[in-house]
């Protein structure tokens, strides 16, 4: 089976160690292809697929059956859930890794606050800027492990792994929590593109809204962080302004 390139990315940032012992929640798991997909071919001690939808878990089990047939007494569950408070219900299980691909940034936040002791290890996608995410780790005492970024057919998906062991992508100023201490240490091509794109953006917005608003002044102060890493990465690369 094969994977949308979005999904494939998601499987880059799993530690695949031990991966017989480990457990992984899929929320908001649509169709079910990812959790399958792990199953098969990486072995996972259980997975979890929760969606809110009867539908998609009707489409998850259906795939489940497509792709996994001589699968019986199996540990890949297709649940219909909350998959927020289902956690909440659910402390007693030791959990490695949730991944979130497809439900927001909003819902990424709201899944931090619970402070959820039994989870190792969180890989978001998101199809919005990560900053906000950056932000909140250091609230929830969480750090960066990872971070990357694809473009696909003129969209930017955005991919985070978020754990609770200290890394040295440190978040202790709105810099670094913007432009990501991970992309300060290792350039991406694609995300320096993103930036680019971001900054005409924001150029545009500036004709538009009151200079003497808070949000004008928050986009100049963005911009100024632009344009400080794009100095930064230019003149590592010996380039001219």
């Amino acid at each position: 089976m094969n994977l949308p390139l979005r999904l494939l990315q998601v499987t880059q940032f799993l530690d695949y160690k031990n991966i017989n012992q480990k457990i992984l929640i899929d929320l908001g798991c649509d169709h079910g292809l990812l959790s399958i997909y792990l199953y098969k071919y990486y072995f996972f001690k259980k997975i979890y697929g929760l969606d809110q939808s009867k539908t998609a878990i009707a489409n998850a089990l259906k795939n489940k059956k497509k792709y996994l047939p001589e699968l019986k007494n199996d540990n890949l569950h297709f649940l219909v859930a909350d998959g927020l408070k289902w956690l909440q219900n659910n402390t007693n299980i030791l959990i490695d890794y949730i991944i979130v691909a497809g439900l927001g940034t909003h819902f990424a936040l709201n899944l931090l606050k619970l402070k959820l002791d039994n989870v190792k290890c969180y890989v978001f996608c998101l199809n919005t800027d990560i900053s906000k995410i950056r932000s909140s780790l250091k609230k929830y005492h969480l750090f960066l492990k990872e971070e990357a970024i694809v473009k696909i057919k003129n969209h930017y998906y955005f991919f985070i792994k978020i754990t609770k062991a200290k890394t040295n992508f440190l978040m202790e100023n709105p810099y670094q929590e913007f432009i990501g201490s991970y992309y300060l240490q290792n350039f991406d091509f694609i995300y320096l593109n993103y930036l680019q794109r971001l900054e005409e953006k924001f150029l545009k917005l500036m004709y538009i809204i009151p200079k003497k608003s808070k949000k004008y002044l928050l986009i100049l102060r963005k911009l100024n962080f632009i344009y400080k890493y794009q100095k930064s990465i230019y003149n590592k690369l010996n380039l001219n302004l």
